[in-house]
């Protein structure tokens, strides 16, 4: 981004003149981003991104929380021409695990695409999802896999991703020649909010909401902000990225390499909605067990998280040590 930024303005020119293809929007669709967190506290994600401008949410769905009182909250905390993406990051594993899910919630309210929903390498899965989900099936571009999914037109729309402009333009060329949309997603500040911009401007299957997740930092480190209207930021004109970095935030921010966020060890319990509650020492953990040795129901009703941070207690210490062997049951219903 740093040598884009210096060749547009030691030529003058805005940024997306760089990338060798013409401009075909003055404006990008761009989605506010959440992780995994509860139903109340994402419905109130969506109010915020709608007092922002936005109009479209990218959540990340998981069998640890209710993604179906999750899309409710939103949707009472939203217009109707908002709208939501899911992305599953294949923790609903298969189609056969995975149809139940994705047919009962089709038809909430607000739903743009199931982004991920099973194995990347399950084409077989894909098609039988596309064929029978009359949502948006998307999945993160991949060369290999995607003369698979053309042939079988089992998905309808990929993530652009880095590295590489090249690698992302001829990317979202490749699908725009045979007529599926694209979004990209390029995680970073402001700055890369305003490179994403610029990159979207020419790329004419970049339909769908770019994913920066630029709401989730307390400072955008640019100058002046970039305003989102109507779910849109407009493209930069100035000369390179088109904004200006904000030196003071960077030093503000500045920490050493070896800086790592402390973190307590804590307890993360699983109720699985039914009577039954699970005890994990971490994320890491907990991905495992839904996703490697798939012992778990994989979108279950009621579901929570809650986190328990070391109260010095020996209850605690033992919970902790059960769990750090393995995931123990608390309780059982009979």
């Amino acid at each position: 981004m740093a040598l884009y930024d210096a060749a547009g303005q030691a030529y003058g020119v805005p940024l997306h003149r760089l990338f060798g293809r013409p401009q075909v929007r003055d404006r990008t669709p761009l989605a506010w981003w959440n992780t995994k967190m509860p139903a109340e506290l994402l419905g109130q994600e969506a109010a915020r991104s709608v007092e922002a401008g936005y109009l479209a949410q990218k959540i990340k769905a998981r069998p640890w929380f209710d993604v179906r009182e999750q899309l409710a909250a939103i949707d009472r905390s939203t217009p109707p021409e908002f709208r939501v993406d899911i992305d599953w990051n294949s923790m609903l594993l298969d189609a056969g695990h995975a149809l139940p899910v994705l047919i009962e919630i089709a038809g909430m309210p607000k739903i743009g695409l199931f982004e991920s929903p099973i194995r990347r390498s399950d084409a077989a899965g894909q098609r039988r999802i596309h064929d029978a989900v009359p949502i948006l099936l998307a999945e993160h571009f991949d060369p290999t896999l995607f003369p698979v999914w053309i042939r079988d037109d089992s998905v309808d729309a990929y993530v652009i991703s880095p590295p590489g402009v090249t690698s992302m333009v001829n990317r979202a060329a490749a699908a725009d020649l045979l007529h599926k949309d694209v979004f990209l997603q390029i995680c970073g500040t402001g700055i890369t909010t305003a490179f994403t911009a610029a990159l979207n401007a020419v790329l004419p299957a970049a339909r769908l909401p770019a994913v920066t997740v630029m709401n989730t930092y307390s400072d955008d480190l640019i100058v002046s902000p970039l305003r989102v209207t109507g779910g849109h930021v407009e493209v930069p004109t100035r000369p390179g990225l088109g904004v200006l970095v904000d030196e003071d935030a960077l030093e503000q921010f500045r920490v050493d390499d070896e800086f790592v966020v402390p973190v307590p060890r804590r307890l993360l319990t699983v109720d699985y909605g039914d009577g039954r509650h699970r005890n994990f020492v971490s994320a890491e953990q907990l991905w495992e067990d839904f996703t490697e040795l798939t012992t778990m129901p994989v979108q279950p009703p009621h579901a929570s998280l809650t986190l328990l941070d070391d109260d010095g207690s020996a209850d605690f210490t033992s919970l902790h040590a059960r769990a750090n062997r393995h995931p123990q049951w608390l309780d059982v219903r009979g």
